[in-house]
């Protein structure tokens, strides 16, 4: 009985760094298409994607998610909306189901994170009060 419980655990983190290494790897596709875009160029850019989750704070979502373009905001999620705001206008040119794709998998990592909070809960014996878990940058790539 333990093992099978252990190997559910494995099974469930594997599934969580298979959702994370896809969204990175979809990232940098993303930041590649935009730099190849604009043709050969020695400016560098930066792409930065940071979260916070959280239990008990008050007047605060759960979960945000922002992602930074070269210091500026192009998008935006949280708990409350539950979908993903484009912060750009040149951002309203990406096709409507990548928009609607990156809501589904934000609200993939919005449950993941939720489950995290509460294992590390449960490890510290915390069982109120507020607890947040911010990763600060979740992922950062630079291209030239």
């Amino acid at each position: 009985m333990e093992r099978e419980a252990g190997s559910q655990g494995s099974s469930k983190q594997a599934g969580q760094r298979s959702s994370s290494n896809s969204m990175e790897m979809k990232a940098l596709i993303g930041l590649l298409l935009l730099v190849g875009c604009h043709g050969v160029s020695s400016v560098i850019h930066s792409l930065k994607m940071f979260y916070t989750a959280s239990s008990g704070v008050s007047n605060f979502p759960e979960f945000v998610y922002v992602a930074m373009l070269d210091e500026l905001q192009i998008h935006y999620y949280d708990s409350n909306s539950q979908k993903v705001e484009v912060k750009q206008s040149w951002m309203d040119q990406r096709p409507r189901e990548e928009l609607e794709r990156d809501t589904r998998n934000l609200q993939g990592q919005q449950q993941v994170s939720k489950a995290n909070i509460e294992t590390l809960k449960q490890r510290f014996n915390q069982t109120g009060g507020q607890f947040i878990s911010h990763v600060s940058p979740l992922m950062e790539i630079s291209a030239f």
